[in-house]
């Protein structure tokens, strides 16, 4: 299951295990993505009181379990397996780099240009070049790493739930004054903006905030733009780039640890031992997590934020196991397997593909807000039709996706190329 790939003169092996996990985790995602790209962003739940025989209900439950943090947890392993591999592929750490300015480029225009507040590529831009400094560890240390980044991450997101708690605390009293028409002052002021971003990053929607996405979303394209680039300053940029960036390395670095368990003909034990711990610490995590936002039911913001953290992970790995358990018993000349490869290995043009589509069908043609979670999953289902068939034409006729080429192309631009192994015997034999 390893394909043997020149580039620069020199013999590397692709893993195509690791591209069908990509393209698995690429699409995945899309299944999570596509309620804030064509519903109400801040909308945490389906409306109504919570009933499992309703269809958006049910939708929302499973995404929750299997789907929500776990999909972008297995991209994120895959993509710090894939430093690695691109770091010995390239030959230099200067063209990984260059790799990274150029993910950093992509994040950008996926968000401002293509209406993907939630784009991940620019947050994994700014991680590359930390754990480029430790590529050379060997898989118990960046275990003991991630473990450390994790943790660092939980401290950090229990710390900023605190922080929410007492500017909604500190808001309210200034709320009430507005709402009896009283006269405030410019604490009291700041006070309510404070407490508008705590309900934001709560996930609570005000009726402001929903009027403002509406207006944008509905607007012309520079409203659109605007609005979007604003949210993924303000997520990305803001307050959450701290642990967002720990949790990001930290899944990069198992991924990294992980990498000799990507090749699946050789690691059935390792995969079986991935899924079982995966699942056994994911599922019940979950069902806490799920349990808490559904029914009120959550303990302490320490807790909660164990439970989360535990949740994504453990989900994660649990998807990648039993994926290599199932890679391992299919034939690689298998239509499906061979699908899943192709968009795993056109992984970054495919998600941006995905804004693509998704910003022309939900702002171009005027349809954000009006699917129920049910009609989403549709729009995402025929998303990755035309993912599935463009990627495989576009591979049979050009090879590297777009985004991909891109990303060369500034590598060679910004790092000078590396000596030809044959012109370099030619001269020693003279």
């Amino acid at each position: 299951m390893q394909a043997q790939v020149f580039h620069g003169g020199q013999a590397y092996q692709r893993l195509e295990p690791l591209d069908v996990l990509r393209g698995v985790a690429a699409l995945g995602i899309l299944l999570i993505n596509i309620r804030f790209m064509g519903g109400a962003s801040l909308e945490a739940l389906p409306r109504g009181e919570a009933n499992w025989l309703d269809l958006d209900w049910l939708i929302w439950g499973v995404s929750a379990i299997t789907l929500e943090g776990a999909m972008r947890g297995l991209f994120t392993l895959l993509f710090g397996a894939g430093i690695v591999l691109a770091v010995q592929k390239a030959g230099s750490s200067d063209r990984a780099l260059a790799r990274a300015a150029g993910l950093l480029l992509l994040g950008a225009v996926n968000a401002m240009l293509l209406l993907w507040p939630g784009d991940v590529l620019f947050l994994y831009g700014l991680c590359v070049p930390v754990l480029l400094l430790v590529r050379g560890w060997d898989a118990r240390r960046l275990g003991y790493l991630a473990a450390i980044l994790l943790v660092g991450s939980i401290i950090w997101q229990a710390q900023r739930a605190q922080s929410v708690r007492a500017d909604l605390a500190r808001g309210l009293e200034a709320e009430i004054s507005a709402d009896a028409g009283q006269k405030l002052e410019a604490a009291e002021w700041r006070k309510l903006a404070a407490r508008e971003r705590a309900l934001q990053e709560a996930g609570a929607v005000s009726a402001a905030a929903q009027a403002e996405e509406a207006i944008a979303r509905r607007g012309d394209y520079l409203q659109a733009a605007g609005w979007s680039a604003r949210q993924w300053q303000n997520a990305t940029l803001g307050p959450f780039l701290a642990g967002g960036a720990l949790e990001v390395l930290a899944m990069m670095a198992l991924g990294m640890a992980l990498l000799g368990a990507w090749r699946t003909d050789q690691s059935r034990a390792a995969a079986q031992r991935l899924a079982l711990l995966g699942y056994g610490v994911g599922l019940p995590a979950k069902a806490w997590v799920i349990s808490a936002a559904v029914y009120k039911s959550g303990g302490s913001i320490w807790l909660s934020a164990v439970m989360e953290h535990a949740g994504r992970l453990g989900m994660a790995l649990g998807h990648a196991g039993a994926l290599m358990l199932l890679i391992g018993v299919v034939s690689s000349s298998d239509r499906i397997y061979k699908a899943l490869a192709c968009v795993g290995r056109l992984a970054l043009s495919n998600y941006l593909l995905a804004s693509l589509l998704a910003g022309l069908w939900f702002w171009g043609l005027a349809q954000w807000g009006r699917l129920d979670w049910a009609g989403l999953w549709l729009v995402a289902l025929a998303i990755w039709g035309v993912q599935i068939w463009a990627s495989q034409r576009w591979e049979a006729r050009f090879g590297a996706g777009p985004a991909e080429r891109l990303l060369r192309v500034i590598q060679r631009l910004s790092a000078p190329p590396e000596p030809q192994p044959a012109k370099e015997h030619a001269r020693a034999g003279r």
